[in-house]
């Protein structure tokens, strides 16, 4: 084929193709079919019920109501919040630690829902964080309480009525509480700061007794916040030993670990009692006291104090007293009180300290006494002086921070210490000194203990006279003081104040015992108008004969002197009980 006649040949075929193609096209089909707009159609609009169902937001199924009365939440530490009743990733926030129980509005399971602030949260129940009980009105008549004290250990909430749905007043803390009624072992009518309500009591955390006990622990056991096994776990006990429990409730003890306190479980024989003795009215630990009287405020003749120190009654010569605590007798002595010195409107401390040892004051006295008694039992022994702390207080309730109560006793112990070493006091012997409040609040155990801290650095001893029922009275060890002598309140308690169902004079001696304390005998001048109070005096000397209370040292409160009528036959009250009060002073069997 020529050139000429190929070109026609594949143009013509060319043009072939294309008519093809164009009729395809026009056909609806081939490659060019997409560059052909096609005509506009308006989507048809689908039910909701023809959506597929992976397009629809999941609701879910409300939960159901459920009978809430009674029920309470306890926050004993950290929790974290949920928004539905399941552990998610996302979480609500947290609610920390709770000293009044929350009421919940809702539960599933293990869940609870609660109003906290202005949401609704879920909480999940477990041991360490939140623990739930549910209480129950009341029903049936009460009954005057068995005993007008208890021991409560755990923190519980007091409601106005004997109703968990009734407004709650108070959640006091592990303490002593007042009781006024009760309806079985249950609810118990108590009084807590000077107001009166209901407390319910469903793990046995009310106990006539606090239970202070010397035992021995066999073996390593996991230690609690409260006698509660869903309480917060607060490590394990780790000395194998003797120690003290501070405090019993049926198989749980409190402990004192790290400086902190503990209970421990120990159902199967872990921990066994230990027979407690008596210290010695002289030890090292209690600084070779002996036994203790409070002095009276001058002028004191020397002769009556000398009769204190050294007595005949018993047909020879025997000292009676080695240790005499200095106080000033309230507002009456020096123009202000020790227990609760008003700074900025009180006598100067240090004006104080420089008149005891003026002449013819306190130390002078005690100097001539100490001297006399040594003649007359041809020795040299010295007679131990301890004064008393000034406990700082608001005047007008205007605050006086604790780091400031440190620094006013810093500068008074260091002042009486200087007093001392220039005056060098023949005869006497300056022992320590004497906290003047019987009572240490926990927001005050800091304040102790840097005060016993500082008066060891100075080489000398602290010392306590708690009452029985005082806060803290029974962990005195643990707050750095070095001796403590307990104090029945028996002979003065009248009323409400004598703890109906309360061996007033055992729980004394027992803590004293267990504790390696010491006791103390009390009475006053009101014995002379009183004949009763000669029969109170005389349980002491019965009861503490029973105990061996008079084998540690003793601590006399004899109201200013009172141990004078006795000693120079001036009261016919005494008569009754004169030699046995003596054998009891100064038998230390």
């Amino acid at each position: 084929m020529g050139r000429k006649k190929e070109k026609k040949f594949v143009k013509a075929l060319a043009c072939a193709l294309c008519v093809l193609t164009l009729g395809e096209a026009g056909a609806g089909s081939g490659v060019l079919a997409a560059e052909k707009t096609p005509p506009v159609t308006k989507p048809v609009a689908q039910s909701a019920a023809e959506q597929p169902k992976e397009q629809q937001p999941e609701v879910p199924a409300p939960l159901p109501q459920m009978d809430m009365t009674g029920y309470e939440l306890f926050f004993l530490g950290n929790t974290f919040t949920y928004n539905m009743p399941e552990e998610t990733e996302e979480k609500a926030g947290f609610i920390s630690a709770q000293s009044m129980p929350l009421k919940p509005i809702n539960k599933s399971g293990d869940w609870y829902q609660i109003q906290y602030g202005p949401k609704q949260v879920w909480v999940k129940q477990a041991p360490g964080t939140v623990y739930v009980r549910q209480v129950p009105k009341m029903t049936g008549d009460t009954i005057p309480s068995s005993q007008n004290y208890m021991y409560l250990h755990h923190p519980l909430p007091v409601y106005k009525e004997a109703d968990p749905e009734s407004e709650k007043i108070a959640a006091p803390a592990s303490q002593r509480l007042e009781v006024l009624a009760q309806q079985g072992t249950t609810w118990y009518k108590v009084k807590v700061n000077g107001r009166e309500g209901w407390l319910y009591d469903d793990g046995g955390y009310m106990t006539k007794e606090l239970g202070v006990k010397r035992i021995n622990i066999q073996e390593a056991l996991p230690l609690y916040q409260y006698p509660n096994p869903s309480s917060r776990n607060t490590g394990t006990w780790q000395k194998a030993g003797e120690t003290v429990a501070y405090a019993r409730m049926g198989d749980w003890y409190q402990v004192e670990q790290n400086g902190g306190f503990h209970w421990l479980y120990a159902p199967n024989g872990e921990v066994q009692p230990v027979y407690a003795r008596f210290t010695d009215k002289k030890t090292v630990e209690n600084g070779e006291l002996g036994n203790a009287l409070f002095m009276t405020p001058p002028p004191t003749r020397v002769e009556t104090l000398t009769k204190r120190l050294v007595t005949d009654v018993r047909g020879q010569k025997e000292r009676m007293f080695e240790t005499v605590i200095i106080v000033p007798l309230a507002m009456v002595e020096r123009g202000f009180s020790m227990m609760e010195y008003e700074v900025g409107d009180s006598p100067s401390l240090t004006g104080y300290l420089d008149d005891i040892f003026k002449p013819g004051d306190s130390i002078e006295t005690l100097t001539k006494a100490s001297l006399a008694a040594q003649q007359q039992m041809g020795d040299k022994q010295p007679i131990n002086i301890i004064l008393a702390l000034p406990y700082p207080v608001e005047k007008k309730k205007v605050p006086f921070l604790n780091d400031n109560r440190v620094e006013l006793q810093r500068q008074y112990i260091e002042k009486a210490v200087a007093n001392w070493e220039k005056a060098k006091p023949e005869g006497l012997r300056l022992a320590g000194f004497y906290w003047t409040q019987e009572s240490i609040p926990d927001n005050n155990k800091d304040v102790v203990k840097k005060v016993a801290d500082l008066i060891h650095k100075k080489g000398y001893k602290m010392y306590w006279a708690p009452y029985l029922g005082a806060t803290n009275a029974e962990k005195w060890k643990t707050l750095g003081i070095d001796f403590a002598w307990f104090q029945p309140n028996y002979y003065f308690a009248d009323g409400r104040k004598k703890f109906r169902g309360v061996d007033m004079l055992g729980q004394a001696y027992t803590i004293a015992r267990e504790t390696g304390g010491g006791t103390m005998l009390e009475w006053d001048w009101s014995l002379r108008q009183k004949p009763e109070n000669t029969t109170n005096l005389k349980a002491y000397l019965d009861r503490g004969k029973e105990f061996g209370a008079n084998k540690p040292s003793m601590l006399v409160y004899d109201g200013i002197g009172g141990i004078d009528a006795a000693l120079l036959h001036v009261n016919d009250r005494f008569s009754s009980i004169r030699k046995q009060l003596f054998d009891y002073l100064l038998e230390y069997k």
